[in-house]
This record gives structure tokens, sequence and C-alpha cells, in this order.
């Protein structure tokens, strides 16, 4: 073994555990230098096994490359691994280490490696059906271990975490990816350190994962990513005063929470690529005090990406992000996916072009709410640059703007058009002097705004604007599907031109459209020295407003298109009136002859009786009407009794029944009172049978 030996050194805090052949060379007081033959059977792996492995301050450990593609280091003790010097892998091969008790990196720590490094917490690494290379249960042949490492096990439990206080650069020739996966990961700061932040990447990968369940962590070798499981319950990722700078590669960061305090995250372009920014959380994303940022070069391909996704919200509190465009590239797109996006102590999202480049777009699908207070979210061409600005898209149940808030697309320079607004939402509030706007200075045509809504309240001088201040033409301003507009206090929908351009059109399909009076609610498509654009307007009902020009003295609610100079521009009020017949049922044709409905032989009937009326007509006359002499009443009364002996007592039948034949029954006309003291109905002595009262009921003999 010549000065190699098997037995660790104090000074470098490195044991070897025997269950690999693992060698250290004698004297390593300052530069360890490790190597081995625990090789796989096709030399694919190359395998080694601590009791401990920590790095001393000042101390180089350097590990042996016999020409393998993976070099993997497990700890079998119970020590965490401390990294305060540095850690070299020659060649280009991948290195793994693996310590389920913890993993930190102190100030000081260096990493001197080119190909893919993983820092793990997890008790295993699989090998597809092959086996696994544990630190839990060391006993495995790892010479059976001939393919790629394929997932990182967990167990059930409680797993440790990774904590980073150093100032990890990987140079500017290094293309490596580093990825750390731990019960959580917490990057800290590194004090006083040199360079531009605690961690720099060229063109490589930096991937944080934080779990807190039991499962298989997949590894992608293709890749060298990790992807972690939707099933797996994960941890947190803690960033406080750090940069994160990943170049022209990657940054992504899955856990169950992620948060950042005064956290700089950040990638940019060269001549063929944008680097890309992913934050994925199953529960919140909170940035407080930092930023999130790509930019794009001369010459860059592809454009980049932000993206962040959270199960439940994502707060900006006095934070960031921002993709731009410095030169010939496009800006990154940004994308955010969650429940709910709150901004806050001015907050921003914007998409930026700087030169002849585009602005990226902006895409928010938040599916309950975005609120935005004294922030904003814009996309923009800066003053002197050529490109457009950018799209935003936005879809969510309910924004709200407040304190200033804004959500525009706007144009400084010469050249570039301006950018669109897409709002799908069911109810839209704008408050203390918020706005929705899409502007332009160059004679370029203005963005246009275009807002699916079922409500939409504007408060307290707030307004949806699409206006130029040039010789272009004013963007259009269309409100669609609209159940309610409200307009108080000073606010306004505009589709305006303020100089020498042509207003733009503004077009409103609501319900009801409702302006408190004499509070300064304006509907405006007006111009000064260009043509008044036109106001189009479908509604129900709309109160408060009258269409007449409008006067920055006055407090009228004024509908104005015209131009002070110029042509004016056509205002159209469409007011759908209500169809009564929408809500009435067709009554039948078929005539019924109601007398064939009566039953005559009343003094047959058995049991309970109905008497029902179908017919046509219109509504019946009030107690306070007078009667129509048109009117026409018809008499469906029986006019006799039939005459129906077997409905007699038999006696009377048979005795009186030539009697009965002649029996007719009058209407009494007057009653008196006997001698006995009762009151006896009596008729007339004359004949009077036929003189009936008209609204007396046949009697029935019984």
């Amino acid at each position: 073994m010549g000065h190699l030996m098997a037995l660790q050194p104090l000074s470098a805090q490195i044991r070897v555990d025997n269950t690999t052949r693992t060698l250290i060379n004698a004297d390593c007081s300052t530069e360890c230098r490790i190597s081995g033959d625990s090789v796989s059977r096709n030399s694919l792996n190359l395998f080694h096994s601590f009791e401990r492995f920590s790095i001393r301050e000042d101390a180089r450990v350097i590990f042996s490359n016999p020409g393998v593609e993976n070099i993997l280091v497990r700890v079998t003790g119970n020590r965490r691994s401390q990294l305060r010097g540095a850690l070299q892998v020659r060649g280009s091969a991948n290195f793994f280490l693996i310590n389920p008790n913890g993993i930190i990196f102190r100030d000081g720590a260096q990493l001197d490696i080119n190909g893919t490094f993983v820092a793990t917490t997890a008790d295993s690494i699989a090998f597809g059906d092959r086996g696994e290379f544990s630190a839990i249960n060391p006993e495995t042949d790892t010479s059976l271990l001939t393919v790629q490492p394929s997932a990182l096990r967990f167990p059930v439990g409680d797993h440790q975490n990774i904590r980073n206080q150093a100032f990890l650069n990987l140079g500017e020739s290094a293309s490596a990816s580093l990825i750390f996966v731990g019960g959580s990961i917490q990057f800290e700061d590194a004090g006083e350190v040199s360079g531009s932040g605690n961690l720099v990447i060229k063109d490589g990968l930096l991937q944080l994962a934080a779990v807190s369940g039991e499962g298989d962590v997949e590894f992608n070798p293709s890749t060298q990513t990790v992807v972690v499981p939707d099933s797996m319950q994960q941890g947190e990722v803690q960033l406080s005063d750090v940069i994160l700078n990943v170049g022209t590669g990657q940054l992504i960061i899955d856990a169950g929470q992620i948060r950042g305090d005064t956290a700089i995250l950040s990638a940019r372009g060269d001549s063929e690529d944008v680097g890309t920014i992913r934050l994925r959380a199953s529960d919140r994303i909170v940035l407080m005090n930092g930023s999130i940022s790509t930019s794009s070069s001369s010459l860059s391909s592809s454009r980049g990406e932000i993206v962040l996704e959270a199960g439940n919200d994502i707060q900006l509190r006095n934070s960031s992000i921002l993709g731009r465009a410095t030169q010939a590239g496009n800006g990154s797109q940004i994308e955010i996916r969650s429940e709910a996006l709150i901004l806050s102590n001015r907050s921003s999202i914007t998409s930026q072009t700087d030169a002849t480049g585009n602005a990226g777009e902006i895409f928010l699908d938040i599916r309950e709410a975005i609120k935005l207070r004294n922030s904003l979210i814009n996309s923009f061409s800066s003053s002197g640059a050529l490109g457009n600005a950018g799209t935003i898209n936005i879809d969510t149940e309910s924004l709200q703007l407040d304190a200033s808030a804004q959500i525009s697309t706007s144009v400084f320079g010469n050249g570039g058009r301006g950018g669109n607004i897409f709002i799908q939402t069911n109810t839209l509030n704008l408050g203390d002097n918020s706005e929705i706007a899409a502007s332009v200075t160059s004679s370029q045509p203005g963005g246009n705004i275009t807002i699916d809504a079922g409500r939409i309240e504007l408060d307290q001088t707030s307004r949806i604007e699409a206006e130029t201040s040039s010789e272009g033409i004013g963007g259009n301003v269309t409100l669609r599907d609209v159940d309610f507009l409200l307009l108080r206090r000073g606010s306004f929908i505009s589709a305006r031109a303020l100089t020498d351009g042509n207003g733009g059109n503004l077009n409103i399909d609501s319900d009801l459209i409702v302006a408190i009076p004499d509070q300064d609610n304006d509907l405006l498509a007006n111009a000064l020295d260009g043509a008044g654009g036109n106001i189009d307007i479908i509604t129900n009902g709309i109160f408060g407003l009258e269409v007449r020009p409008s006067d920055a003295e006055n407090i009228t609610n004024d509908i104005d298109a015209s131009s002070r100079f110029g042509v004016d521009g056509v205002v159209s009020i469409n007011r759908l009136e209500v169809d009564p017949s929408q809500s009435l049922d067709d009554l039948p044709n078929d005539v019924v002859n109601v007398a064939g409905l009566i039953d005559e032989s009343v003094c047959q009937a058995t049991g309970s009786s109905e008497f029902v009326n179908v017919a046509r007509g219109g509504v019946a006359p009030t107690q306070t009407e007078v009667l129509s002499t048109d009117a026409v009443w018809e008499d469906w009364r029986l006019t006799s009794v039939p005459e129906d002996p077997s409905s007699l007592p038999d006696n009377v039948a048979s005795e009186n029944e030539g009697e009965f034949s002649s029996l007719r029954f009058i209407e009494a006309q007057e009653w008196k009172v006997n001698d006995d003291g009762d009151i006896e109905l009596v008729a007339p002595a004359t004949d009077a049978s036929s003189q009936r009262g008209w609204n007396q009921s046949l009697g029935c003999v019984s």
C-alpha cells in the first residue's frame, strides 16, 4: 500500500468504515488524496464508504478518478458532514455525497468539480432493479450496481437538513450541476465573501429539493436532474441574504414552502441561450426584499423563462420579478400559477426591453384571487428601445387593485408597439387611484385592453385607459359580458388621445351601468387635434351618465367621443328592451264547450263535485272598474228539475204519481211569522213558477 493507509488522520476528520476498499494518503493534514477500487463490474461506478466525513478549514480533499462516470460517497456513522475546506474531484465524474445525518457547507467551503455534484440526506441511492447503495444497510455488493443511479430513497420519519453558508463559485469555465436534496434546504449569509454571490454557475444547473415524507426522488441521468413525486410530502427551502446566479443555466427549487428574505436569484443570456428560473411549491412561495431576474444578450436564440408555481399562494413583499431584453434578444417569458397571488409594498412583475428585442409575455393563471397593493404588473419598451412591449394575460376569479396599484403596458421609445392586456375574471375592483393602462408615446399603435368580467367597480379616481400621447392611434378598451359596471368618485374608462393622435374605441357590453351622480365619472374616447374614437355601449340600463363634452373643471358624469380640433367620434348606446313574451307560456287554442262540462242531473250526484272553468281571455276587472256594456253573459244554470219518480219514497211514487208529475217548485218571494212564532217562506198566490231569481240555486226533492 506504500504511503496509503486505511486509517484516517484526525486532522482531516475523515474515517473509513472498511466496507469498501477506500484508501487515504498517510499525511492529509492539508491535502488528502482518496482512491480505491470498489467499482462496479462494468467500471461505471466507484464507491467509497466512511464512518465520518468532514473537511476542516484550509484543507483539501481530492478524489481520484480511475475513469468512471460516477463516484458515490456514503457516511454510515452518526455524525453530519461539515465542509469548511475544498472538495475536488479529478476528471469529469459526477459526485454523490450521502449522509442521512445532515450536511453543512461552512464559510470557506469550496467545490472544484466538473461533473454533477449531488448532496443528499437520503438513506440510500437506488440503481434500478440492481440494488441500492445504502448508508443504513451497507452490506450490498457494490460490484453488482452496474447501471446509472435512478433514485434517492427517503424512509419514513424526519429527514435531516442541508445548509449552505459558503460562497460556492464554480468558475467561468464550469458547466457543473449542483443538486441538494434533504429534509429542508437553507442558504444563508456567508459573511465576508468576495465575488458576485453565494453560488455562481456559468451554464449548469442548481436544483434544491426539500422532502419531508417517505418516497423515492427520481434521478434522471440524462438531464442530471431530480424529480420529486407529487404524492411525496415536501419540506421547506429558506434563502436568507444570498445571491444565486446560474448564468445561462437553470435554477430549480422544489419544496412545500419556499421563503426568500433579501435573496437575489438571477440568470443571464449569452450568444446562444438565456437561463431559466423555476420555483415550485406544494404550499406557498414568499419573497421579501429580494428579486428574481433574467436578461438576454445580443444574439440569444432562446428567450428564457421565469416560472413560479404554488399549491396555495404566492406573496411578494417589496420584491420584484423581471425578465429583461438588453440587446437584440427577446425578454424572458414570465408564468405564475397558484391559488392566490399577493403583491404589496412596491412589489413588481415586469417584462422589459431596452433595445431591438421584444419584451416577454406575462401569464398569470391564479385560480382564486389576485391582490395588488401599491404594486404593479407591467410590460414596457424603454426610452430609446425599438422592441415591442409584451402582452399581459390574467385569468383569475377575483382581481383587486388598491393604493395606486397598476397593471400596464407602455412604450416610451419611438419605434415599439404597445402591448395588449387580456383579463378574464368574475370580479374586478379598482380603488384608491389604481389603474389598468396601455399607453404609447410613439407613432405606433397603442396596446388594447380586453376585459371579460362579471362585475367591475372603479372607485377613488381609478381608471381603465388605453391612451396615446403622440401621433399614433390610441388602443381600444373592450369590456365584455359584464353584469354590473359601477363608477364612483372621479373614476373613468378611457381610450382617448392626449395630443396629435387619434382616440381609440371604447366598447362596453354590460347589463347595467351605474355612475354615482356629480362625482366626475366619465366614459371617454375623445381627442385634442386628432379624431375622436367611437364609443359603443350595449346595455339594459345606464344611469348617471350623459352624452356631452367632458371638462376637467366639471363634476358631471360624461360620455365623450368629441375632438377639440378634429373630427368627433360617434357615441352609440343600444338599450336592450325586455321582451315580456319570453316569460309567458302559450295558452291552448282549442275551444272548450263549457256547457258540456256541467252535469244537469244534479239531484243524482253522490259525493263531492267540482266546477272547472277553462277559457281564454284577459285580466279580470278589479272591484273599482266599471262593468263593460260589451260583456256577454250566458246562463248555464238548470231551468228545471228532472221528473224522476224513482227518487221519491215508495208511498209517494205509488199513491201520488199523477199528482207529482204536475208538481213544480216555485221560488219564495216573501216570508212571514205564523201563529206559532215560526218563520215561513211563501210564494205569491199567482202562478209564478217561471219567474225564478237568476242567482238562486235549484232545490232537490229528497
